[in-house]
């Protein structure tokens, strides 16, 4: 089902396929975009579109079943090889690194922290809202994949790192922190590392396998540093929010942990072969994930 929109005096007129047509009247340009955002997201979700703001273990499910049928297409336009495969990311996201990878994102200074085009980021997230695959041109700026693809994980209803376990890993941020800053111990450095490794063991399998994928790509980019100018601590800064916030919107709240959020994310970067088994196929709810050694 196509759904058209135009904005019009604060009011918007949406129009079905079967021309059956809405108005809608909002109290604000941002209202309305919501507003939209919402019913595109009821209507084209059981398509693929909607993305932005869906569930993620919605998003995987869809496309799962459409890399079964052989229908999922890479950014380049080629089509994907998941068929017998488990599909560890959303097919937007798995777009983005490609893209970056491929067209020189990785020596681009900046990657991630400079924003994109803004209106080719909108146009490129109304596309995978509508339940299109764009192909990205050559000549699209990586600054704007790299937006698009902090945007998604930004509008996710729940982070990657799910709410529940925010509380418990800040607290092992703080514990790993005031190791850090008493006498350097293997032992308590290694015991922090374990209350993080059995916050993952609770994370849903597509929120594991999606931050696993994420953590991957992110220590992949910090091995250029020396050009791109982010290694791992800028790297979480910028990801960090994106990965992991509060339930509850406290912008006082956000400031005093932002250095926590900050730990964490490094922690998962750097340690990331540690954190995350080579083995795509392992169910993260499972004991096998290995838990870090204390002597």
């Amino acid at each position: 089902m196509n759904v058209l929109h135009s904005f019009v005096n604060r009011a918007d007129r949406m129009k079905t396929n079967n021309n059956e047509s809405y108005v809608l009247s909002a109290n604000s340009p941002a209202d309305m975009e919501e507003w939209v955002k919402v019913i595109r997201r009821v209507i084209l979700s059981p398509f693929g579109g909607g993305i932005f703001g869906q569930k993620l273990d919605e998003t995987m499910r869809h496309e799962r079943r459409l890399d079964s049928s052989g229908c999922g297409t890479t950014s380049t336009g080629s089509r994907t090889s998941s068929r017998g495969s488990r599909r560890q990311a959303p097919i937007i996201v798995e777009n983005c690194v490609e893209f970056i990878r491929t067209h020189g994102g990785l020596s681009e200074e900046g990657l991630f922290r400079l924003p994109g085009h803004a209106n080719e980021v909108k146009e490129l997230q109304d596309s995978y809202d509508m339940g299109d695959r764009p192909v990205f041109p050559g000549t699209t700026d990586v600054h704007t994949v790299a937006s698009l693809l902090k945007g998604y994980l930004r509008e996710l209803p729940e982070p990657v790192i799910p709410f529940d376990q925010y509380e418990p890993l800040i607290s092992s941020a703080k514990l790993l922190s005031a190791n850090m800053t008493d006498d350097i111990n293997d032992k308590k450095i290694a015991e922090s590392q374990k209350l993080f490794n059995e916050q993952l063991k609770l994370l849903p399998q597509s929120n594991f396998e999606l931050l696993r994928y994420i953590c991957r790509f992110l220590d992949e980019v910090q091995l250029h540093s020396s050009v791109n100018k982010m290694d791992v601590s800028n790297l979480a800064m910028v990801f960090g929010p994106n990965i992991m916030r509060s339930k509850q919107e406290d912008p006082m709240l956000m400031m005093a942990d932002a250095s926590y959020v900050q730990e964490v994310m490094k922690q998962f970067i750097s340690n990331h072969k540690i954190f995350f088994p080579d083995n795509p196929e392992l169910n993260p709810a499972a004991p096998s994930i290995p838990d870090v050694a204390v002597d």
